[in-house]
């Protein structure tokens, strides 16, 4: 039921570009499809893995600017650039795993702010090398002969293709036995170690996979836009990711797409509050985590069972008694 659910929805996402030809709605379209493909690499550490992460901004700023230096130092395509992306972010990704092994909850939240706040500072302060806060601009389209990816409708096709791989990995992994490994991991990391789960392994792989996933995005994200910065990639990113996952429903695979495409077009409804995001991200948290703690599909679940019920269940115990 779940793989054809995600077919229609796939199926109903490509056909987009062919109604809607607005440039502002496709834009907003790839930015909600990168939206979806942060949220869902996150998901895979702390909706699957239960290692709550606040350096997805972090890592979606290395692979952009990995593939921006490639692009405009080395002239290199993006179907190179992003590759390398990858396999550069993921290593980012296993080196901080690795001193985050014996850090759970707080903890851990806290050592990966830390790392996402590092990471921008690199970035401003190692002008040489990054430019500083004046960016990289001038970062070339990729090419083909026949596609010209200044095209709004190409760049879309290229963020949904890239995006409907990360969520068809996301898929695969958690039917696999490291996925399973992954959840025994989040519900009681002691329990699952005496039942021989390598739990540094499965949280190594958990950040690795989830950091190349980021990176890959961000070679997107830096073709796609042209030019970087290292405001883009900063701590408020990685909130709202955190947030996405979190009230579409974490450790679930459609509660990152409807965080996604909710949190990517809600500010847009709401500029008038623009100055205030942070505070109306901390907001919504707080009333996730109070009224809603398994997201928007857990809600749903709920109602879809109460709603199911065709008698009380009161009834049913009086019938069955008698």
């Amino acid at each position: 039921m779940t793989n054809r659910i995600m077919l229609a929805l796939a199926a109903g996402v490509a056909l987009i570009p062919l109604v809607i030809t607005s440039p502002y709605s496709l834009h907003m379209g790839i930015l909600a499809l990168i939206a979806v493909g942060l949220a869902s690499a996150l998901n895979l550490i702390a909706g699957y893995a239960g290692q709550v992460s606040f350096a997805t901004g972090a890592f979606y700023g290395i692979g952009a600017y990995t593939a921006a230096i490639l692009a405009t130092r080395a002239g290199l395509e993006l179907w190179v650039t992003l590759p390398a992306a990858v396999v550069f972010t993921g290593l980012i990704g296993l080196l901080l795993g690795i001193p985050c092994l014996r850090l759970r909850g707080h903890y851990l939240a806290i050592a990966t702010i830390g790392f996402q706040e590092g990471t921008v500072i690199i970035l401003l302060q190692w002008v040489d090398f990054t430019r500083g806060p004046m960016g990289i601009t001038g970062i070339p389209k990729p090419s083909l002969p026949w596609i010209a990816f200044e095209s709004l409708t190409a760049n879309y096709y290229v963020a949904f293709v890239l995006v409907a791989v990360i969520v068809l990995i996301v898929i695969r992994l958690v039917a696999s036995g490291l996925g399973l490994q992954m959840m025994a991991v989040r519900e009681n990391e002691t329990a699952a170690r005496s039942v021989g789960v390598n739990t540094t392994y499965v949280k190594l792989a958990a950040f690795t996979i989830s950091a190349a996933m980021c990176g890959a995005l961000g070679a997107f994200y830096a073709s796609y836009i042209g030019s970087i910065d290292p405001s883009v990639f900063g701590i408020m990113l990685s909130a709202t990711a955190l947030v996405m996952v979190l009230a579409g429903g974490w450790g679930t695979l459609f509660g990152p797409i409807i965080g996604g495409v909710v949190l990517t077009f809600l500010p847009e409804w709401l500029r008038v509050l623009q100055d205030y995001r942070m505070s109306l991200y901390g907001a919504i948290l707080i009333l996730i985590i109070l009224f809603m703690p398994q997201g928007v599909l857990g809600v749903l679940s709920r109602l879809s069972l109460t709603l199911g019920r065709k008698e009380p269940v009161e009834g049913k115990v009086e019938r069955n008694v008698a």
